[in-house]
Formats: structure tokens, sequence, C-alpha cells
């Protein structure tokens, strides 16, 4: 059974993507004015592009650009279970809270990750990833694509936090 699931994750993933042509490689929920509606709602895995996005959010870019729907207040905002902040007009820091609060995970490159999936699994797939020293509020490790993954104090993945950049 989950493995029909996460197959047919990737194939609505696969069938979203293509049916907004170029330029989709950072997005959630396509947003450009020549998506279908069907396309947004069959994309519900937030994909990840080290070094760049978090479901559409990249770090850097003017808020002008953030998605339609996206909720700023102050500072800070959220769009579809990603969060982000806000310094002098542009993007700042981009993060998943808890990945096990996505409906459907996330994806990077051609792998999908599900809201269950391991810490293991997230640092084989983002990694090879180096655990941080003297962070307060969890533990966290440093990976080579240059995503952060936090997590609880015991390692165990009872939430896992996905930050983008190189800030625990």
């Amino acid at each position: 059974m989950r493995g029909q699931r996460t197959a047919a994750m990737l194939c609505r993933t696969v069938l979203a993507l293509a049916s907004i042509g170029t330029g989709c490689d950072d997005q959630r929920h396509p947003s450009s004015a020549n998506a279908t509606a069907s396309a947004k709602d069959a994309m519900a895995t937030v994909l990840i592009v080290p070094g760049r996005s978090i479901g559409g959010i990249a770090a850097g870019a003017d808020v002008a650009s953030l998605p339609a729907g996206a909720q700023q207040d102050g500072r800070s905002g959220q769009w579809n279970g990603v969060h982000f902040t806000i310094e002098n007009g542009k993007v700042d820091e981009v993060w998943i809270e808890d990945l096990r609060g996505l409906a459907d995970g996330a994806a990077v490159d051609d792998r999908v990750l599900g809201r269950d999936a391991s810490l293991e699994d997230l640092k084989r797939a983002l990694g090879p990833c180096q655990k941080t020293e003297g962070v307060k509020g969890g533990v966290f490790f440093r990976c080579a694509r240059g995503i952060v993954l936090g997590c609880d104090f015991e390692e165990k993945g009872t939430f896992i936090q996905i930050r983008l950049g190189s800030r625990p």
C-alpha cells in the first residue's frame, strides 16, 4: 500500500510539473497564470531545491515575487506549509517547520520523502550532513546541499525541520 501511495504521489507531481512547462523546478503549487486548476490540485508535495528554494519560496527573492496567497505578518509569513522571514524587502530565511505536518511530504530531485520519512532518509538525500554543536532547541545537521535539518534532542525524528541555508 505504501509503495502504491508513493508511486501515486510521484505520478501526480510529474503530471503537474509537465503541465506548466519550464521554470517550475521550485514550485509546490504552480502559481503561474497558465497553470491549470487540475495541476494546482494534483501537486501537494513540497519541492525542495537545495541551496535555492523550498516550495517555490526562494531565499533572496523580492517580496513581490511571493506566490499569490502567501500570508505575511510583519517580517514573517507562510505559504502552504512553508515559512519564511523578510528582511529589507527580500526573503531572508525559508523553512518547513515540521515535515510531519505536510500532507504529502517533500521531494528532492527525483526522490519523494513522505511525511513519515526518517531522519536518516533525509540525511542521505541531502548529505552528507554534519551535526552542529551548541544550538538550543533541538539537534541540527548542516548538510552539504545547502539545507539544515533540525530534530528532537533524541534524534528520533519525532519532528523534522528543514531549513534552506546555513543557519540552524
